[in-house]
């Protein structure tokens, strides 16, 4: 599994996790609601694509506040 900081808004986050081909990482939440949303990731940074990590995601997609997920032992870096 791989957490996304977002740039954009501090202190949040996006799970992502590998379970495409290669170095393709998805989206948790978007991947709840039937979307997909993929980003590549090559030595712990995202490989720049047509969009912005935070864009592109599904309407209801949460996004986790950091100090939550620090608590939650199933979101692991």
């Amino acid at each position: 599994m791989y957490v996304y900081r977002c740039v954009r808004q501090p202190g949040y986050m996006l799970e992502l996790f590998s379970n495409l081909a290669g170095d393709l990482y998805q989206c948790t939440q978007c991947r709840k609601f039937k979307k997909m949303r993929s980003v590549k990731i090559v030595n712990d940074a995202i490989v720049p694509g047509k969009m912005h990590p935070a864009d592109g995601h599904h309407v209801l997609l949460r996004l986790f506040s950091e100090k939550i997920a620090i608590n939650n032992e199933s979101i692991k870096t």
